[in-house]
Protein backbone atom coordinates (compact mmCIF):
# COMPACT_ATOMS: atom_id res chain seq x y z
CA UNK A 1 0.00 0.00 0.00
CA UNK A 2 1.20 3.49 -0.82
CA UNK A 3 -0.37 6.43 0.98
CA UNK A 4 0.39 9.61 -0.95
CA UNK A 5 0.24 12.42 1.59
CA UNK A 6 0.40 10.42 4.82
CA UNK A 7 1.83 13.18 6.98
CA UNK A 8 -1.57 14.74 7.71
CA UNK A 9 -4.07 13.42 10.23
CA UNK A 10 -6.17 11.63 7.60
CA UNK A 11 -3.04 10.02 6.16
CA UNK A 12 -1.93 8.88 9.60
CA UNK A 13 -5.37 7.34 10.13
CA UNK A 14 -5.05 5.54 6.78
CA UNK A 15 -1.71 4.09 7.92
CA UNK A 16 -3.29 2.77 11.12
CA UNK A 17 -6.21 1.26 9.20
CA UNK A 18 -3.83 -0.37 6.73
CA UNK A 19 -1.90 -1.97 9.57
CA UNK A 20 -5.13 -3.12 11.22
CA UNK A 21 -6.27 -4.72 7.96
CA UNK A 22 -2.99 -6.60 7.67
CA UNK A 23 -0.95 -4.55 5.22
CA UNK A 24 2.57 -5.93 5.32
CA UNK A 25 4.13 -2.65 4.26
CA UNK A 26 2.88 0.86 3.75
CA UNK A 27 4.84 3.56 1.96
CA UNK A 28 4.14 7.15 2.87
CA UNK A 29 5.50 9.95 0.74
CA UNK A 30 5.02 13.24 2.56
CA UNK A 31 6.28 16.76 2.80
CA UNK A 32 6.66 17.26 6.55
CA UNK A 33 9.84 15.78 7.96
CA UNK A 34 8.86 16.19 11.63
CA UNK A 35 5.90 13.82 11.50
CA UNK A 36 7.70 11.26 9.35
CA UNK A 37 9.90 10.30 12.32
CA UNK A 38 7.11 7.99 13.41
CA UNK A 39 7.84 5.65 10.49
CA UNK A 40 10.97 3.84 9.43
CA UNK A 41 13.29 5.72 7.07
CA UNK A 42 12.73 3.06 4.38
CA UNK A 43 9.00 3.76 4.23
CA UNK A 44 8.95 7.56 4.05
CA UNK A 45 10.31 9.90 1.43
CA UNK A 46 9.98 13.62 0.97
CA UNK A 47 7.80 15.09 -1.77
CA UNK A 48 9.90 18.23 -1.75
CA UNK A 49 12.55 16.52 -3.90
CA UNK A 50 13.13 17.53 -7.52
CA UNK A 51 11.12 15.69 -10.21
CA UNK A 52 13.97 13.37 -11.23
CA UNK A 53 14.57 12.25 -7.63
CA UNK A 54 10.87 11.90 -6.89
CA UNK A 55 10.25 9.91 -10.10
CA UNK A 56 13.09 7.58 -9.11
CA UNK A 57 11.62 7.11 -5.65
CA UNK A 58 8.16 6.41 -7.07
CA UNK A 59 9.71 3.90 -9.51
CA UNK A 60 11.52 2.13 -6.67
CA UNK A 61 8.39 1.76 -4.56
CA UNK A 62 6.28 0.81 -7.60
CA UNK A 63 8.71 -2.01 -8.36
CA UNK A 64 7.81 -3.41 -4.92
CA UNK A 65 4.40 -4.40 -6.35
CA UNK A 66 1.98 -1.98 -4.72
CA UNK A 67 -1.64 -3.14 -4.78
CA UNK A 68 -3.41 -0.08 -3.34
CA UNK A 69 -2.68 3.65 -3.48
CA UNK A 70 -4.58 6.12 -1.32
CA UNK A 71 -3.86 9.60 -2.67
CA UNK A 72 -4.59 12.66 -0.55
CA UNK A 73 -2.47 14.95 -2.75
CA UNK A 74 -3.23 14.35 -6.46
CA UNK A 75 -1.69 17.12 -8.59
CA UNK A 76 1.93 16.89 -9.67
CA UNK A 77 2.83 13.94 -7.45
CA UNK A 78 0.12 11.87 -9.17
CA UNK A 79 1.53 12.89 -12.56
CA UNK A 80 4.84 11.33 -11.50
CA UNK A 81 3.41 8.34 -9.62
CA UNK A 82 0.93 6.99 -12.20
CA UNK A 83 3.52 6.39 -14.98
CA UNK A 84 5.79 4.63 -12.46
CA UNK A 85 2.92 2.38 -11.39
CA UNK A 86 2.09 1.63 -15.03
CA UNK A 87 5.69 0.67 -15.75
CA UNK A 88 6.05 -1.77 -12.84
CA UNK A 89 2.55 -3.23 -12.39
CA UNK A 90 2.29 -6.81 -13.71
CA UNK A 91 -0.61 -7.63 -16.02
CA UNK A 92 -2.40 -9.92 -13.56
CA UNK A 93 -2.12 -7.70 -10.48
CA UNK A 94 -4.16 -4.51 -10.77
CA UNK A 95 -3.40 -1.47 -8.64
CA UNK A 96 -6.42 0.19 -7.03
CA UNK A 97 -5.68 3.93 -7.01
CA UNK A 98 -8.09 5.75 -4.70
CA UNK A 99 -8.06 9.53 -5.11
CA UNK A 100 -9.43 11.11 -1.94
CA UNK A 101 -7.92 14.60 -1.89
CA UNK A 102 -6.31 17.26 -4.00
CA UNK A 103 -3.96 19.13 -1.66
CA UNK A 104 -1.32 19.35 -4.42
CA UNK A 105 -3.74 20.37 -7.18
CA UNK A 106 -7.11 19.46 -8.63
CA UNK A 107 -5.93 18.64 -12.17
CA UNK A 108 -3.30 16.40 -13.71
CA UNK A 109 -1.97 15.80 -17.21
CA UNK A 110 -2.12 12.06 -17.90
CA UNK A 111 -0.96 10.36 -21.08
CA UNK A 112 -3.57 7.82 -22.18
CA UNK A 113 -0.84 5.22 -22.73
CA UNK A 114 -0.38 5.07 -18.96
CA UNK A 115 -3.89 3.65 -18.57
CA UNK A 116 -3.55 1.32 -21.55
CA UNK A 117 -0.21 -0.13 -20.48
CA UNK A 118 -1.12 -1.53 -17.06
CA UNK A 119 -4.12 -2.62 -15.00
CA UNK A 120 -4.69 0.58 -13.03
CA UNK A 121 -8.12 0.99 -11.46
CA UNK A 122 -8.71 4.69 -10.79
CA UNK A 123 -11.47 5.48 -8.32
CA UNK A 124 -12.50 8.37 -6.16
CA UNK A 125 -13.94 9.02 -2.75
CA UNK A 126 -16.90 11.39 -2.68
CA UNK A 127 -17.06 13.94 0.12
CA UNK A 128 -20.21 13.65 2.21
Amino acid sequence: MLINGATGSAGQLAVQIARYLGAKKSLQPGAMRSRSRRWTPMSVFQLTADDKTLSGQFSAVSAAQIDVVIDYLWGHSAELLLPALAKYTPAGSPVRYVQVGSLAGADIALNGAVLRSAPLLLMGQRDR
